[in-house]
């Protein structure tokens, strides 16, 4: 499963956590995990976003969810 994350990451510099799991059919909590070991060995980083809303109190999307979770090829 590792070598297929990586050959997504080569056609894709940028995935989310959420297209990843869609993609490979896979809990977010599992591929997340997976996603360590990659990060660990240098492949890829968690890329971080910034809060689009200057209220992230009353902002309606949860930049917690699988949507803004970001990685990035390295």
């Amino acid at each position: 499963m590792l070598i297929k994350i990586k050959e997504l990451f080569e056609k894709q510099k940028i995935l989310s956590l959420e297209e990843l799991s869609i993609h490979f059919q896979v809990d977010p909590t599992a591929m997340e995990k997976m996603l360590d070991i990659l990060i660990k060995k240098g492949v890829i980083r968690k890329k971080s976003i910034e809060c689009r809303s200057a209220s992230c109190a009353s902002c309606a999307q949860s930049c917690a969810s699988e949507k803004f979770i970001l990685f990035e090829r390295l």
